[in-house]
C-alpha cells in the first residue's frame, strides 16, 4: 500500500513537472519569435496621431503579414499616398520605417477595411537582410471621440517558415476632450511671439 501510494506521488509530480516545462518552453518561444509591438498615443478630439510600430527578433526576415484591430467609432486612420500595382491604383497607410527602408529592397501595402475596423499590412524584404529589430513604420490616425482604443495585431504570418512568431504587444491610442480654454490661451501666446520687436514696430504694424 505504502509503494503504490509513493508511486502515485511520484507520478503527480513528474505529471507536475511536466506541465510546467511545457508552459516555459511555450514562454520562451514566443518571447523568441518575430515580435510586433505599438505605441501608446495621447490627443484631443480632432488631432492626428502617429503610432509607431516597432519589430524585434526578425533578423533574415524575408516577408510578413498581419493586422491592427481599432475601435473605428474613436480613431481612423489616414492614407498617405497611392500607388499604381498592376495598372490599379492602392490606398497605403503604413509609413516604412528604417528597418525597411535600410533594406536592399522592401514593399509595403497597407489596406484599410473600415468595415471589420483592420488595417492590413504586407510587406517584403526578398534579400532578407534586415535587422534584428527596429522601427518597422508608423500609421497616423485621426481622433474622431473621446475614449480609448487599444490596438490589437491578429493574423499574423511571416516567413522564412523557420521564423517563429512571437506574442505581439498592443498599442493604444486615447482621446481627449478639446480645452478650448487652453487652446485660446496658447493662440494668444503665439500672437503675442509674433508681435515684432518694440523697436522694429512701424506704422505697417498698425
Amino acid at each position: 500500500m505504502k509503494l503504490l501510494k509513493k508511486r502515485k506521488t511520484l507520478l503527480i509530480t513528474l505529471v507536475m513537472c511536466v506541465s510546467l516545462l511545457l508552459l516555459f518552453s511555450q514562454a520562451a518561444f514566443a518571447t523568441d519569435g518575430v515580435k510586433l509591438s505599438a505605441s501608446d498615443e495621447k490627443g484631443e478630439v480632432g488631432d492626428e496621431v502617429t503610432v509607431e510600430i516597432y519589430i524585434e527578433n526578425a533578423e533574415g526576415l524575408t516577408g510578413i503579414e498581419f493586422a491592427i484591430s481599432f475601435d473605428t467609432a474613436l480613431v481612423e486612420p489616414q492614407a498617405i499616398e497611392e500607388k499604381e500595382i498592376e495598372g490599379e491604383m492602392v490606398t497605403i497607410y503604413l509609413e516604412e520605417g528604417p528597418f525597411l527602408t535600410d533594406t536592399l529592397s522592401s514593399l509595403t501595402l497597407s489596406n484599410y477595411v473600415e468595415e471589420d475596423g483592420k488595417l492590413k499590412v504586407i510587406s517584403t524584404t526578398p534579400y532578407g537582410d534586415t535587422d534584428e529589430e527596429g522601427l518597422f513604420g508608423t500609421v497616423t490616425f485621426e481622433i474622431l471621440d473621446e475614449g480609448e482604443t487599444n490596438l490589437t495585431f491578429s493574423n499574423i504570418v511571416i516567413s522564412p517558415d523557420e521564423m517563429e512568431v512571437g506574442t505581439p504587444v498592443s498599442g493604444s491610442i486615447e482621446g481627449e476632450e478639446v480645452d478650448e480654454l487652453q487652446n485660446a490661451i496658447d493662440a494668444a501666446n503665439q500672437a503675442i511671439a509674433d508681435l515684432p520687436d518694440p523697436e522694429d514696430i512701424t506704422l505697417a504694424d498698425k
